[in-house]
Formats: C-alpha cells, structure tokens, sequence
C-alpha cells in the first residue's frame, strides 16, 4: 500500500484518507486520555478535600442545606428539571411564586447543572452538587496546568505545569469558594484557557482566526457558568495586553494587524453567542437593575490578608455561616502566604530576562489593586482614605457594577501560579544547558530541588485549611418527604423557614429540589427585583421581612405580630397564590411561627407529619377564617396572638416545648390559644 510521508517532527501521515483519519482519531483519542488522566490526578486532592461527603454519604451531604450552599443545590437541579420539561433553564417559576426568578441574574451557573442533569435524573440533585464541587478545583487545576504548557512550550518542564495547576487549583480562593457552594467562583476552568488563547494569538504565527474564534466560544462558556467571573477576566486580559504592548512595542506594532483581526474574530463570536445571556441578565424577565450587592465594593481585600492567613482552624464568622460553611474557617481568599510570595519572587528574578513573566507579574499586580475595591484597607479597622484605586473609575459601568471586586483575588491566583510555573521552566531550562556544556549529572537533583520548593511553597497555604471540609446530613423534614408528595403539581408553598436572602434560609428549596421541583416556593433564597427594578433583598417587602425576620437563625427579635404585620403577611399568601402553608419544626422557633401563621390566616392548623400545615382556598384563600368563614380584623388577630404569646401562666417556653398541651408538637398550647381567643376550633391532629 502506498503512504505519503509528511515532516512533523517524527510523526508520519498515511496517505489513505481512510487511514489518515484513523491516526487522526487515534491521537485525539489519546490526547483526550492523557487530559483525563491529569484531571483525574488533580482531583484527587478534591476526593480528601470533600471526603465526608465521598465516604458513602454522597446523596445525602451538603456542607450545608442552608445560605448559599443550599442555594447551588438548587441551581444544579433546574436545568436538569427544564430540560426535562422543556422550558427555559434561564428562568423559574419555580421560586418566588408566581413572579419567577431571573437565574442568570443570579450566580446560577447554567452550564454545570446542564452538562451534569443525567447525574441529577439518576441519581438526584444531591449528588451532581457534590461532583460539581469536587470537579471545580480539578478543572481550574487542569486549567491552569494546560495554559501553564502554553506559555512554556511543548518542549517546556513538565512538572513545572503540575506546581502551577496545584498552585491555583487548590488556592485559598478556590477551595474557600468549594467550602460555601459557590461553583460559579469556584470552577475557574475557562479564565486559565482565555490566558493560553490569547497568548497563542499575541505570540504565534499561526491563523488568528482560529484562536479567536476559540477565544469567543470560551466567552460564550464562561457567560454560562458566571458572567461576574467573565467580565472580571476581560478587565485583567485587557491589562495584560496593553503591559504586554508596552513591554515590546515594536513587536506589537509589528503583530497589530494580525492581534486585531484575532480580536475581532473573537468579539464577534463571543457576541454572537453571548447576546441572547447578555440581554436576559440586563433586560430579561425580573432583570435586576444595577448592583445586585450594592455597597460590596467598599469592603474589599485587606492588604495584610496576601500574607497573614489569620488564626488556623478559626470558628466560621457570621458570613462564613450565612453562605452555608458551618466548620472552621480557612484563610483570606486572597491569601497567598510567604512561601508562595517568596517562591513568585524567586521566579521573576530567575525569569527578568522573558517578557512574559514580566507581563504576568504586572497583570497579577493590577488585578490584586483591583480587588482592593474602593479603599485601601490595611486589616480589619484601619486603611487609607482619600487615596485613588482603578476600581473607582470601573465601579458604575454597566456588568462592572455587578462584580464583587474582592473576586480579583482568583485571577491574581491564577496569574502568580502562572508566574511560577514559567520561572521554574525557565531555571530548569538553564541546568539543562549547564548539564550539556560541562557534561554534569546535575539535572535531576535540580528538578527534584525545584519540585519540593514548589510543594514547599504550597504547603503553608493548605495547612490553614480544615480537612476535610465539614459538612452536615441532608434531612428533608418529614412532612415534605412524605405527605408533601401528595400536593397537587404546580401547588404554591409557604414554607417555614421561609427561604430569602436576609435570613440565610435556603433549606426549602433543597427540599424542592429533591422532591423533584413538583411545587413552587413562595419566597426564594436567590435575587429577585422590586418593582423598581432594586434587588429585593435590599429593599424587601413587608411580608418577606416579616417572614424573613421569623426565619432567621441568628439571634434577632421575632416579629410581634402587630396588626401591619399580620396584614401584610395576608396580603403576601393573596398575592403569591398560596396553598398550603406549612410550619417544620425546623427553624428558630416554629412553635412561635405556628401561632403566628394561625392569626394571620384566622384558623387553626393541621398536625402532620411533623409540621403544622393550612390547606388555603386556591382562589380565594381569605375566605378560610374563622366560624363565620371569615378571616378576623387584623387589629383582633394580633391582639390574639400578644395575649397568647405574652402570657407567663404557662411560660412561653414550657408552651413551645414538643409535646406539650392538649396535642404533640412545638407550640400546641399557643396555636390553641390563639384559635381560642379568635372563636376558632383548636389544631386537629393527623
């Protein structure tokens, strides 16, 4: 059989069509095995990093069914529900009944719960969250470990691209981000890709069509999984480019042409792919006009926390908790410790004579400034007023306005990882001469010296971390496991805890989601607009704050059931179409949150299943009150419930103890005192 040859080094191409593309499968087979196999490699420490959720309890372990940990389970679960279903996975109905949810709006990350809905169908919401956040710091590790190859070339030192990926994969930033559910800021898979496809655009003689077009699908993904983190990695790319010019400016003149057309190629890709999610996070249904964290860019990184990791295995602090972490917290996010400092610095010095190196360092410095946000915080009480920052001229553009600029800790992680990776390239490179002008065996010991230094650096920065993460079991309260089945699809529940930002109450909505999303939430741990456009976290209504302030876990007064309050909680179940409202006995106080909703809606409970539960009229749900068929005045109703509540004789806490009066569960006593004084039969049991 004739062949024809072609020169690529060693590799021969047969000349048969037929067989030309078998070898051409056959190495791209092989390539996506040795990507595979390093991505395995890297999630190993992930498996450690996680493990009491991979030691047999993978269904049923979250780091917790609460704040923003809670959240992300949910947010896998949607999309594999409205693939299922056939409806848009940009947006809910889901949550906040019967308005909906913008998700894109939010941190949703569409594309993981996407490409992971068959792990949700077979094996449940649980489950594909917990891949998410094991593969998360893999993928930025294999991320960076490919861009790392990129700078380095084919010929470059391996292991270099190892310490590089772990350097960054397993970062503070990253792994604190694992800890609290956030999978958006935690797969940093794509920003390490955009590095490399621009550095093969800038550097290469290649076509510039081909990485620009890559560069614009790569915008198009990472729109998907966050548009935050997407528009931070332009601000930083943008930077490097122009440090880049002013570093070789005749070699940019030279390449300007070619570096446009690639540009241009990639804008246009990107825009095209990226306009539908860019006009549904702007001007799509419950689009969020403005900050979605207003005031967030005022507190940004502290100077002190690049090097000072705090006190290890501190108690989680109140935020920590209210993003769902509940076990010792780790360092600052954009911690990088002494050792990778030194290591940094070490590397640069090694690397001055390459562009690139000085390029990454000055890219890396601009986008440590820029997550200083709007002052110059020197540690938790002090900083530096009236002293300019970049942030402040970026702060009010349009998507700049919804970045939290703490988050340009990721990239200066990436790009100082980058550095390193290319500094311990280049010193390995020169033993390999040494070696071959002077005939010395030195090389090994050089690469093994170079290979602990890296690990050495790294090790600092890991042991400031709790191992494994702590997490909690999963229980969904027995009424939603059981008799919640029953509730006609589509049915609006009022759940207590009431799901919404301000409280840190996202349990409901894992309850949702592995119920199979059959019902809809009134409320919604996730951002939602006002009227006005204005999120309405910031600017809730009364009965979300009502409701919010009933459910929050940290310690706070309970609302006192005044006659506004228990007029705009009815106006609330009126509006968003509820009908069943139910009480676990999870939560701060369901006993008083009982007694409470047996006011509001002017009849008693039913005991079931662990929960006080009201079955509401679908269409008319005010006309369920009392023995007349009406809901009683407000002014009567509250009055009702400060007697009942106010009383010493029992005690409030002997009343809100289980089991206790004329029917088991927390607040029997009260719930019938309350249906007493408005004229009421008292709670009926299963």
């Amino acid at each position: 059989m004739l062949r024809r040859a072609e020169t690529s080094g060693t590799a021969t191409v047969p000349g048969d069509p037929e067989e030309a593309w078998q070898v051409v499968a056959r190495r791209v087979a092989l390539a996506v095995l040795r990507h595979l196999g390093v991505i395995v490699a890297f999630s190993l420490p992930a498996v450690v990093v996680w493990w009491h959720a991979w030691d047999g309890h993978l269904g049923s372990t979250l780091a917790c069914s609460c704040g923003d940990s809670g959240q992300e389970a949910w947010f896998v679960a949607w999309p594999a529900y409205a693939l299922a279903h056939g409806i848009s996975p940009f947006f809910s109905r889901a949550l906040y009944a019967p308005s909906g949810v913008n998700l894109l709006a939010n941190t949703s990350a569409p594309l993981v719960g996407t490409v992971l809905a068959p792990v949700t169908w077979l094996a449940g919401p649980i489950v594909s969250t917990n891949l998410a956040l094991t593969l998360a710091p893999a993928l930025s590790a294999w991320g960076a470990w490919v861009a790392c190859r990129r700078l380095t070339g084919p010929d470059g030192w391996k292991p270099a691209a190892w310490i590089a990926g772990l350097l960054f994969g397993y970062s503070p930033f990253v792994v604190d981000n694992v800890a609290s559910g956030h999978v958006m800021l935690a797969l940093l898979v794509v920003p390490p890709l955009m590095v490399a496809a621009l550095y093969e655009l800038a550097t290469t003689d290649g076509s510039p069509w081909r990485w620009g077009v890559m560069l614009g699908v790569l915008v198009c993904v990472q729109s998907l999984i966050s548009v935050e983190v997407l528009a931070m990695t332009a601000v930083v790319l943008a930077a490097t480019l122009v440090l880049a010019a002013a570093s070789a400016p005749r070699a940019a003149v030279a390449r300007a042409r070619r570096t446009a057309t690639g540009l241009g190629a990639a804008l246009a890709t990107g825009g095209v792919l990226t306009a539908y999610p860019a006009w549904f996070v702007l001007e799509g249904p419950r689009h969020i006009a403005g900050s979605p964290w207003p005031g967030i860019a005022i507190e940004g990184n502290r100077l002190f926390d690049l090097w000072d990791p705090g006190t290890y295995a501190a108690p989680a602090n109140s935020l920590l908790r209210l993003a769902g972490y509940e076990g010792a917290a780790g360092p600052p996010v954009v911690y990088l410790g002494a050792g990778v400092l030194a290591l940094a610095a070490a590397a640069l010095v090694a690397s001055r004579r390459r562009r690139l190196s000085w390029v990454l360092a000055g890219a890396a410095l601009v986008s440590f400034v820029l997550s200083l946000g709007l002052e110059v915080w020197m540690s938790g009480t002090t900083h530096v007023a009236h002293l300019w920052l970049p942030w402040q001229a970026l702060d009010n553009l349009p998507i700049l306005n919804r970045v939290a600029p703490q988050r340009f800790a990721g990239l200066t992680d990436l790009l100082v990882a980058l550095l390193v990776g290319v500094g311990l390239d280049v010193v390995r490179r020169r033993s390999a001469e040494r070696r071959g002008r002077h005939g010395r065996g030195s090389a090994p010991v050089v690469a093994g010296v170079l290979s602990l230094a890296g690990l050495a650096a790294a090790a600092p920065l890991w042991a400031t971390y709790q191992l494994p993460l702590a997490t909690t079991t999963v229980t969904l309260p027995r009424w939603f496991a059981t008799a919640g089945r029953q509730v006609p699809p589509g049915s609006v529940v009022l759940a207590y805890p009431f799901p919404f930002p301000s409280a840190g109450t996202s349990g409901p909505m894992v309850w949702q989601s592995v119920d199979g999303m059959r019902f809809s939430l009134a409320g919604g741990y996730a951002k939602a607009p006002t009227p006005s456009g204005a999120p309405l976290s910031v600017q809730p209504s009364q009965a979300d704050a009502v409701l919010a302030d009933l459910s929050a876990p940290a310690a706070g007064p309970l609302p006192q059931g005044s006659p506004r309050q228990v007029t705009a909680v009815r106006q609330g179940i009126d509006r968003w179409g509820v009908r069943y409202v139910v009480v676990t006995d999870v939560g701060p106080d369901p006993g008083y949150a009982a007694a409470l909703f047996t006011a509001v809606i002017g009849r008693s409970p039913v005991r079931r299943a662990d929960a006080w539960v009201w079955r509401l009229d679908p269409v008319a749900p005010r006309t369920l009150g009392g023995a007349t068929g009406r809901q009683p005045p407000p002014t009567t109703a509250a009055a009702a419930f400060r007697s009942c509540t106010r009383s010493t004789e029992p005690s409030l806490t002997a009343r809100l103890a289980p089991g206790s009066g004329p029917g088991p569960g927390p607040g029997a006593v009260t719930v019938a005192c309350v249906a007493a004084r408005l004229g009421v039969p008292g709670p009926a049991g299963p």
